[in-house]
């Protein structure tokens, strides 16, 4: 398990739902391609249990790092990950067009406008015993 801190967002109610391609063929071929421990793009499997079923639920997540600090980025706003991330506290990490078309190439200005709008949480790793 990824403890992490969670950064205060000013969007709580933010949410863009995938498209159907997204949805049905994209995430399908990530997630099954990282679990054949192949990562596209630096993908991860994130696994956290449903906040009411308590189900480990998985959804495809790219672990963004700085400075040796690594974060999860919302690209979607509010998701089920991250209501479920929030309300468990940790998760457990396995193996362009997601932020409002801010690139690789934008300016810490453009990242700034988008930001408010993309829960990030901080991948800590577990205490020792």
């Amino acid at each position: 398990m990824s403890d992490f801190e969670a950064t205060a967002t000013t969007s709580e109610v933010r949410y863009l739902a995938p498209g159907w391609f997204l949805r049905n063929v994209f995430n399908r071929f990530v997630n099954g391609s990282a679990r054949r421990g192949i990562s596209v793009w630096g993908s991860w499997i994130l696994e956290v249990p449903g906040r009411v079923s308590g189900e480990i639920r998985s959804t495809p997540v790219n672990v963004l790092t700085i400075d040796d600090r690594r974060f999860l980025v919302a690209p979607r706003g509010v998701t089920q990950w991250v209501l479920n991330a929030r309300a468990a506290g940790a998760v457990d990490l396995r193996v362009g067009q997601f932020f409002d078309g801010v690139g690789p190439d934008a300016t810490d200005e453009e990242f700034l406008v988008a930001a408010p709008n993309h829960p990030v949480f901080e991948l800590l790793a577990p205490p020792t015993t």
